[in-house]
């Protein structure tokens, strides 16, 4: 099934917004967050003008829930990174990848393991097979 144009909008904007909440939760932004996720919009061909209002207000511009696992295993996957990317995951990041997570329909202990995963890993490229264990423990 084809994805309209607006549905792949939103799905872009949300993306956007999810990893910008992640880029403000700790209060420390980083020029090379904000470079990465103005690259980002860039390379999705949103207009800058589009960039800044989400930036500016992200949480009111997540307007399409993933509508798969994988989409919205994906999403989080790219908020947990940006949650690495100042090598240092603080309280109010884990705090905001919490709510990602339940914002996403992500199951709660699923969302807490793969947060410490992600912790755990911080200052190396995640290891698939400690990403893999989580994943498989929540699979029916």
């Amino acid at each position: 099934m084809e994805q309209s144009y607006e549905n792949i909008q939103k799905r872009k904007f949300t993306l956007v917004a999810i990893l910008s909440m992640m880029a403000k939760a700790d209060e420390a932004i980083h020029d090379f967050e904000l470079n990465f996720l103005r690259d980002t919009a860039q390379k999705m061909d949103l207009q800058m003008s589009d960039f800044e209002k989400i930036w500016r207000n992200p949480e009111s511009h997540i307007q399409i829930k993933p509508s798969n696992e994988h989409e919205r295993m994906q999403f989080f996957f790219h908020a947990l990174s940006m949650m690495n990317m100042d090598s240092h995951a603080s309280s109010e990041e884990e705090l905001c990848a919490k709510k990602i997570g339940l914002t996403l329909g992500l199951r709660h202990d699923l969302t807490e393991d793969l947060i410490q995963v992600f912790k755990n890993d911080i200052h190396s490229s995640n290891d698939p097979d400690a990403i893999r264990k989580v994943l498989l423990k929540y699979v029916n």
